[in-house]
C-alpha cells in the first residue's frame, strides 16, 4: 500500500506537511520516540521493499527548483538495481545523490539475504537537501542497515554532518542506532571518510556504545 498524506501527517502529529522534516529529524535523534514512530508505521505497513515517503515527499517537499530534485520511480530503481547487480555478490552500496534512499532500498532488496547478517552489508548515501536527511535516516534505521549518510556537497566533499547508522545487534529484526560522526575525528579517519571539511551547525549525537563498524575500526577522536 501507499501511505497517504493524511496518514503520514497523523503519525507525525502535524497538519502542515512542511513541518515534517523538522519533526521527523527530532524523532530520529530520540531513540524512544524513533522506536515508537517505527512501530506506529509498521502497524500500518510491514512491506519494507519501497520508500513509504516517495509520493508524500514529491508532492509536498521536493526541491525541484533549488536542487533539481526528481525521484526515480520504484519500478525504474528496481530495474537499475537488477541490471547493476547482474548476479554479483554485492555487499556495499553507494548513491551519491540519494534523495530519500529509494535506489538504495531497491539495491537492498535485490542484493541482500536475511540468511546473512546485516554487518555483511554497507550502505552509503550522500545528499545535499536538508529536507531529505531525516527521511534517509528513517529508511536506514528502520531496515537495520549499517552505513553512512553524508549531508552536504558530494562534489566538493564539504559536509554539514555525517550520520553513522549502526545495527549493533547485527539482527535484521532489530532497528539501527543513529550516531553523528564527531568533527574531532582524526585526520586519518577524515581521509578515510573522504571529508574535505565540515561546515554549518554541528549535531552532537552518539547512541551506539561501540562505534566500531567503520572499516572494521573505531573512529578515533583527535587528541
Amino acid at each position: 500500500m501507499t501511505f497517504t498524506t493524511k496518514q503520514i501527517n497523523n503519525l507525525l502529529g502535524i497538519e502542515d506537511c512542511l513541518k515534517a522534516p523538522e519533526v521527523l529529524m527530532k524523532a530520529m535523534l530520540n531513540p524512544k520516540k524513533r522506536e515508537h514512530l517505527f512501530n506506529d508505521f509498521l502497524k500500518i505497513e510491514k512491506d519494507l521493499s519501497y520508500d513509504w515517503f516517495q509520493d508524500y515527499y514529491e508532492e509536498e517537499q521536493s526541491q525541484r527548483k533549488t536542487f533539481k530534485q526528481e525521484f526515480t520511480p520504484t519500478s525504474i530503481a528496481k530495474l537499475i538495481s537488477q541490471i547493476v547487480s547482474d548476479g554479483k555478490d554485492a555487499s556495499s552500496f553507494l548513491d551519491p545523490s540519494a534523495g530519500n534512499g529509494g535506489m538504495l532500498i531497491q539495491s537492498w532488496i535485490e542484493n541482500t539475504t536475511p540468511l546473512i547478517n546485516p554487518s555483511h552489508y554497507w550502505f552509503v548515501a550522500q545528499e545535499i537537501s536538508e529536507r531529505s536527511i531525516p527521511y534517509l535516516i528513517f529508511n536506514f534505521a528502520i531496515r537495520g542497515w549499517n552505513g553512512l549518510i553524508y549531508h552536504g556537497d558530494t562534489l566538493e566533499r564539504k559536509f554539514k554532518n555525517v550520520f553513522f547508522i549502526q545495527n549493533s545487534n547485527d539482527d535484521w529484526f532489530k532497528h539501527s542506532e543513529v550516531n553523528v560522526v564527531p568533527r574531532t575525528i582524526s585526520v586519518q579517519d577524515k581521509e578515510w571518510l573522504e571529508i574535505d571539511c565540515f561546515y554549518g551547525e554541528e549535531i552532537k549525537h552518539i547512541e551506539s556504545k561501540n562505534i566500531n563498524s567503520l572499516d572494521n575500526k573505531k573512529i578515533e577522536t583527535a587528541s
